[in-house]
């Protein structure tokens, strides 16, 4: 019988806690980076060869979670106005894709995956409503009305735990760094808010 042996393992993460923006981290208070992190750790130490990619919040969060608030008119989440480098999964996917056809070239690298611009979600909004016609607003909530939402939901626990956790890490300006990755790796800049709205416009109509 043949045996296989893994050369390389191409492993994506998150955004971490740090003034650099990096990646996950095991010492992080945030439940959410500290799981992580400790697993990002174990890879670098297992000797295997190995890419991290640590994107940030997905625009494509505006479709899979807000679409009907959006309908409804309002968004709300416990984040306040810090901003985030928004990214779109389609330049994730790019750069992961280039990652697993070069391993080489990225062996030990760890790429934060961002989009060009910070936005908060209100400046997102902004741009949704100018390109949508819409006047949906956004409003920050508190923790414990985050919880009674998702709870009502019946999400686990430790869903919502996690949920709560990314939230943390907006809140304390984790996920404003934006990066050129996207552009390092795959030779093109990444999509703009704008264009993934108007890529998506039948969404929110």
């Amino acid at each position: 019988m043949a045996s296989f042996a893994t050369r390389h393992i191409a492993r994506g993460t998150t955004i971490r806690a740090s003034d650099c923006g990096s990646l996950a981290d095991r010492g992080s208070s945030l439940k959410v980076e500290a799981l992580l992190g400790a697993t990002d750790q174990q890879l670098r130490t297992s000797g295997i060869d190995y890419t991290i990619t640590a994107p940030s919040f997905f625009m494509q969060n505006f479709i899979s979670f807000f679409t009907d608030d959006y309908k409804s008119g309002t968004i709300y989440q416990p984040v306040g106005e810090e901003k985030i480098g928004w990214v779109d999964v389609r330049d994730i996917a790019a750069v992961n894709a280039e990652v697993l056809l070069n391993p080489g070239r990225y062996k030990g690298r760890e790429l934060t995956i961002t989009g060009g611009e910070s936005l908060s979600y209100t400046e997102a909004i902004a741009i949704m409503n100018e390109r949508l016609g819409a006047t949906t607003q956004f409003v920050s909530i508190t923790d414990e009305a985050a919880v009674e939402a998702v709870s009502a939901a019946q999400f686990p626990e430790f869903i919502i735990d996690v949920m709560i956790s990314l939230n943390h890490s907006i809140r304390q300006g984790h996920a404003e760094k934006t990066t050129n990755t996207v552009q390092e790796v795959t030779g093109r800049p990444p999509i703009t808010f704008r264009q993934f709205v108007d890529d998506h416009r039948t969404t929110w109509l």
